[in-house]
C-alpha cells in the first residue's frame, strides 16, 4: 500500500486551481500545495505538518498498520491450497478459507477510505475528499464528499460551490468518465441551482474549456469532447469550435505516426487512433453544425474520410435507435440520406 501521489497531470491543470481555497477550510485561502498529493492548503498546523497534508499523514499511518494484513493474502492462499491438495482439509474448508482471505483487500480498501479522513470535522471533508476522487478515482471518497456536503445547513452550502465547481471542472479535464451518472443533476439539487448553471459555471474560463479540449486529444479522456461540443454549439463560441475541429483533425492525420516506426508500433499507433474515434461519440450532425459554424467543412471531410476508413458502427441518437441493430440502423441512415438527396434534386 504505497502513499498517494498527484496525478502527472494534475502539474499540467494547476492553473485551474487558482486563487483556490485551502481544501480543508473553505473560508481560509490556501497558502501552499501538499507536498505529497498537492492539494490546495492553508498554513493551519491542523491541516498542514510540515507541508504534508492531514489526509496523507494519515494514509502513512494506516499504510504501516494495513500493509503487513494485506501481505497476507497471497501467502494464505497458497497455504491454504497446499493443505487441501495433501487432504490436511478438505476441499469445502479450503473454499471456505479463501471466501474469509478474499473478503480481506476489500475489507482494507474499506477501512483505508474512511481512516485517511480520521480527525476531520465533517466539514473538513467535503473538498478533501472529492480531491481524494481525483487522485485514486475511488468511489468511496466521491460519495462521502457529497454526504458530508448534504449535512452542511442548506444556507451553509453555497460557500463550498465555487471550490466544488473549480474541483469537478479538474476532474473532468482528468477522466470524465470517471464521475457517475447524474453528477451534475446531483450537484444541482444539493446547491439548489439548475443543471443549466453548474455548466456555465464549470466552463466559466476560457482556460477550463481549452483544458479539456486538449484532454480529450490525447486518447485518455476522450469521453470529454462531446461534454465540450455540446457546450460550445449551443454556446456558438466559435473560436473554440475551430480548436476543437483542429484537435480531431491533428489525430486524423497521425502526423505522430513517423516513418521509422516498427511495423508492431505502427499497428499499436492506428489501433490507438481507432479507440479515440470509437470512444469520441461526437454525432456527424454536431460535427457538422459546428464545421458549418466555423466555416470549416474542408476540415470535416477530412475527419469523415477517416472514420469512413474504418467503418465504424452508427451513434444512435435516442433511445428508438439505440435499440436498432447497426445494421438496422445503417439501413435507416441511408434511406435518410437518400431522401434527402431527393429532396435536394426536386
Amino acid at each position: 500500500m504505497s502513499d498517494i501521489t498527484a496525478d502527472p497531470t494534475s502539474t499540467e491543470i494547476s492553473n485551474l486551481r487558482k486563487d483556490a481555497k485551502c481544501y480543508f477550510d473553505v473560508e481560509s485561502p490556501a497558502d501552499t500545495i501538499c507536498n505529497k498529493c498537492g492539494i490546495p492548503l492553508s498554513n493551519n498546523p491542523r491541516f498542514n505538518v510540515d507541508g504534508v497534508c492531514k489526509t496523507c499523514k494519515n494514509r502513512e499511518k494506516m499504510a504501516a498498520i494495513l500493509a503487513p494484513i494485506s501481505n497476507l493474502f497471497l501467502p494464505g492462499m497458497i497455504f491454504f491450497g497446499v493443505l487441501g491438495l495433501f487432504g490436511v482439509i478438505s476441499f469445502t474448508e479450503v473454499l471456505f478459507a479463501i471466501v474469509g482471505l478474499s473478503i480481506i483487500p476489500i475489507t482494507i480498501k474499506f477501512i483505508f477510505t474512511k481512516a485517511q479522513y480520521l480527525g476531520l470535522k465533517n466539514n473538513e471533508k467535503i473538498l478533501s475528499s472529492l480531491y481524494g476522487f481525483g487522485l485514486t478515482w475511488d468511489m468511496g471518497s466521491y460519495n462521502l464528499s457529497f454526504e458530508m456536503l448534504e449535512k452542511v445547513p442548506e444556507e451553509e452550502r453555497m460557500k463550498y460551490y465555487p471550490s466544488i465547481i473549480k474541483e469537478i471542472g479538474s476532474i473532468i479535464v482528468l477522466k470524465f468518465n470517471a464521475l457517475p451518472n447524474g453528477w451534475d443533476e446531483n450537484l444541482a439539487t444539493i446547491f439548489n441551482v439548475s443543471t443549466e448553471r453548474i455548466t456555465e459555471d464549470i466552463f466559466s474560463s476560457t482556460e477550463m474549456k481549452e483544458s479539456m479540449i486538449s484532454s480529450g486529444s490525447t486518447g485518455a479522456n476522450p469521453g470529454v469532447l462531446p461534454f465540450v461540443a455540446n457546450y460550445l454549439i449551443k454556446n456558438e463560441e466559435e473560436e473554440l469550435m475551430r480548436k476543437l475541429l483542429k484537435t480531431i483533425e491533428e489525430v486524423v492525420e497521425h502526423e505522430w505516426i513517423e516513418d521509422n516506426m516498427l511495423e508492431q508500433e505502427r499497428r499499436l499507433a492506428k489501433k490507438w487512433e481507432r479507440t479515440f474515434f470509437e470512444d469520441l461519440l461526437i454525432s456527424e450532425d454536431e460535427l457538422l453544425q459546428i464545421a458549418e459554424k466555423v466555416e470549416m467543412t474542408e476540415t470535416l471531410e477530412n475527419i469523415k474520410g477517416f472514420v469512413d476508413e474504418y467503418d465504424f458502427p452508427p451513434i444512435p441518437t435516442g433511445l428508438l435507435e439505440a435499440s436498432l441493430s447497426p445494421e438496422a440502423l445503417n439501413a435507416k441512415r441511408e434511406l435518410k440520406n437518400r431522401s434527402q438527396v431527393n429532396e435536394k434534386q426536386e
